[in-house]
């Protein structure tokens, strides 16, 4: 189920990675969102899919895409991570793409990926309902199949940028097993409620289906399958997108350490300060090394990549998370301002380690799948 795309040169990935960063740079928000998450700027979104074909990443050539793989996608994420983005990279492309891609319907593909591609089109994948649980199983949302086509009911919550998506794929149990389903979010018997998010750079909808009109993705032969891979997929995006996030972090503490004087002396040259330096280290570096082993297992359809993936997200979260309260501590009094880059990068770490299961979901998810 993964792309047959061909990898970045090595020398290429640097390249890429200076683009990127150059790019995230000019489109940071000139102030830190507010009381509300504000609406998607679509002029930037447009941009990065024209001038630097973000979005197409994954997607085939036939349909406009650049046929990339999963690894150059990871790079992606992290420099989004670093930059606190307020794109909908995540549903889009590490959500909607992938379950496409694994769903094989070549129709759905060709009618929906180079909308995707282009910029045009920002997707999602809905699958949690009201009760929070973010593994894959059954559904209270309910798909029948008619002779003018399919029609589903049900709520689906969190969905990742739900408000803003052109086009929301719903999983939802039919009478012959799980189906994955397209439905037009401006379609009658949809009705799209935001709802209130701590990281205000990352927009959650509710969405609630009454028969609403949908067109079959994925059969009960596909779906469940899809399904996985897509979330297998989604956590190594998030999981690079901590990592990111902790760079970043290290980055701003360091700096700070260096700047900062008390006593007359740079309070980076205090053994304290040192210490936690040298452990936020440690625990970057292991996270990045987990991340990076987790999009190797993805990449290839392992046998091993549930647990691989489980790992990653565990310990990304409680990484990122911690970085984010070292960053904090460091800055000081400065650090606790909510427009400032290291509390909006705390409240990001906090979000982001809830988002597809808590780190304990993941240990419990790890010990079910090694039989412990």
């Amino acid at each position: 189920m993964t792309v047959d795309g061909a990898r970045l040169d090595p020398s290429e990935y640097d390249e890429l990675r200076q683009v990127l960063r150059a790019f995230f740079a000019r489109c940071q928000p000139s102030e830190p969102p507010a009381e509300h998450t504000p609406p998607l700027d679509r002029g930037p979104w447009l941009r990065m899919a024209r001038e630097l074909g973000v979005q197409g990443l994954l997607v085939p050539e036939r349909w406009g895409g650049a046929g990339a793989t999963l690894a150059e996608v990871g790079l992606v994420f992290e420099e989004a991570g670093r930059a606190l983005h307020p794109f909908p990279l995540l549903s889009t492309i590490g959500l909607a793409t992938p379950a496409l891609l694994a769903s094989g319907n070549e129709v759905a593909m060709k009618r929906y990926l180079p909308g995707i591609a282009d910029g045009s089109r920002v997707a999602t994948l809905a699958f949690v309902e009201p009760a929070g649980r973010w593994n894959p199983g059954s559904y209270d949302t309910t798909a029948v199949a008619r002779a003018d086509g399919w029609q589903v009911s049900g709520v689906k919550d969190y969905v990742l940028d739900g408000g803003e998506a052109d086009l929301v794929l719903v999983v939802a149990d039919s009478a012959d097993g799980q189906v994955m389903l397209a439905v037009d979010p401006r379609q009658p018997g949809v009705r799209v409620i935001d709802r209130p998010a701590l990281d205000r750079s990352r927009s959650l909808a509710r969405v609630e289906l009454e028969a609403a009109p949908a067109t079959l993705v994925a059969g009960p032969g596909r779906a469940p399958e899809a399904l996985r891979h897509t979330v297998d997929t989604a956590l190594v995006c998030l999981a690079a997108e901590q990592v990111g996030g902790g760079e970043r972090c290290l980055e701003m503490s360091v700096g700070h350490a260096r700047e900062r004087v008390q006593f007359g002396r740079p309070i980076g040259s205090f053994q304290a300060i040192k210490h936690r330096c040298a452990d936020m280290l440690v625990e970057l570096e292991s996270g990045r090394a987990l991340q990076r082993a987790a999009l190797e297992q993805v990449l290839h359809h392992s046998p091993d990549r549930h647990i691989a993936t489980a790992m990653a997200k565990s310990f990304c979260s409680e990484m990122f998370r911690h970085l984010a309260a070292e960053n904090i501590q460091i800055h000081g009094a400065m650090g606790f301002s909510w427009e400032f880059e290291a509390h909006r990068h705390y409240k990001r770490a906090t979000a982001a380690a809830v988002l597809f299961g808590s780190p304990l979901d993941h240990r419990l998810r790890l010990a079910e799948l090694l039989d412990y």
